[in-house]
């Protein structure tokens, strides 16, 4: 699969493919977790064609799609500049505020090239550290991280509806190869 993977910006015409791909990942993995209520609450917010829009379109974002050389979107990554929770550190922080992968094809290594997609964006950008917040039981997800060289450095809350979430904070140095 990773073979014909290709990493590259979005294009405007894909926000729908976009939204449906990381709506598909989001309720994978969370629905069931919290009231139904409030994720579908969360979801008619967040994972609009005008919301993923309005992302491609504000300065602070930096995307990476992963697709298949014929367009298939299989993945993808956001970053943004200029945001820092209580406990992370370095002088250039980025944050790496979402990273998706189409649920039918997670551990096929779609996750990892985007990370190092990130890690050289960061690098090239001169951000020293990178960081995300991950739900405290996304355990899949912590372990991904932590094999990617991350650590903890703090937590915040994510509201989602009446729902008080806690995400945990971890960062890695940039350098780290």
């Amino acid at each position: 699969m990773t073979r014909d993977l290709v990493t590259r910006e979005p294009f405007e015409g894909e926000i729908p493919a976009l939204v449906a791909m990381a709506l598909r990942s989001f309720e994978t993995t969370f629905r069931g977790t919290c009231d139904d209520q409030d994720l579908d609450a969360y979801i008619v917010e967040t994972y609009t064609e005008a919301a993923f829009a309005a992302e491609l379109e504000d300065e602070s974002s930096i995307f990476r799609i992963a697709s298949t050389a014929a367009g298939e979107i299989l993945g993808y990554a956001k970053l943004r500049v200029g945001h820092r929770e209580p406990g992370v550190t370095g002088v250039s922080p980025i944050e790496l505020q979402r990273l998706y992968v189409n649920p039918e094809l997670k551990r096929s290594g779609i996750g990892s090239i985007l990370i190092s997609e990130c890690l050289d964006i960061a690098r090239t950008g001169g951000h020293d550290v990178i960081w995300l917040g991950v739900w405290e039981h996304n355990h899949p997800a912590r372990r991904f991280y932590e094999s990617k060289g991350f650590s903890y450095c703090g937590s915040q809350e994510f509201v989602m509806g009446r729902d008080v979430q806690t995400d945990l904070l971890m960062q890695r140095a940039t350098s780290i190869i």
